[in-house]
């Protein structure tokens, strides 16, 4: 799918949400809106590619080896206001050393990090406002909201799952080996590349369970 396919796409999966939700809708009514006409309808994964917990409001969008943890999508009811840093706070906290994106919307909102970056958001888009204003189409966005729009295709499944993935296999975060947990981070990290390339050869056994 093509990144001016997926900014239409994006614009008619919000107006969708936005239908179907309102001021007081609660956070399993916005999180399974969210999987319909986002993460599947717009992004493309399906099934066992991603995982939503009953009980959680997290969404996690996995690799190919349905192992590592690409995408942390947290979501709100529409009500919450999603500047506030604890609500931030709560999605990075969901992540780890190989996601690469954190996405925390309410379904009116939706704001988007490069894990590595928390300090700026790559995209901060109101479609509440962007809809209310009946600019239904993405050929109405402004150039700024487009370029946004745009960088939502990096979530998609024809990106995050491409084979210019063998070009990168950066890790955010530095492991310090003289503790525990850093050493795991460290032989985690070894073992990226020959998950990637492993392509399902093991079966599906985790490769995490290498690790150990």
């Amino acid at each position: 799918m093509s990144r001016s396919d997926s900014s239409a796409k994006v614009v008619e999966a919000f107006k969708a949400i936005r239908n179907e939700i309102s001021l007081d809708s609660p956070e399993d009514d916005v999180r399974n809106r969210l999987i319909k006409y986002f993460v599947e309808g717009t992004l493309g994964f399906r099934g066992k590619d991603y995982i939503a917990e009953k009980n959680r409001t997290d969404i996690r969008i996995y690799d190919e080896t349905h192992n590592l943890v690409l995408v942390i999508v947290e979501t709100k009811n529409p009500s919450v206001d999603l500047s506030q840093k604890r609500w931030q706070d709560q999605a990075f906290g969901y992540s780890d050393a190989f996601t690469k994106f954190v996405v925390l919307t309410n379904g009116w909102r939706l704001v988007l990090w490069r894990r590595a970056n928390r300090s700026k958001p790559i995209v901060d888009l109101d479609f509440e406002a962007i809809l209310t204003q009946k600019r239904f189409t993405s050929e109405l966005l402004t150039a700024s909201e487009k370029a946004q729009v745009a960088s939502l295709w990096e979530l998609t499944k024809d990106n995050l799952w491409s084979e210019s993935k063998y070009a990168d296999f950066t890790v955010s975060e530095k492991a310090d080996i003289s503790q525990d947990v850093g050493f795991h981070l460290l032989i985690e990290k070894r073992l990226r590349l020959f998950s990637v390339a492993a392509e399902g050869s093991l079966g599906g056994f985790p490769v995490q369970a290498l690790a150990r």
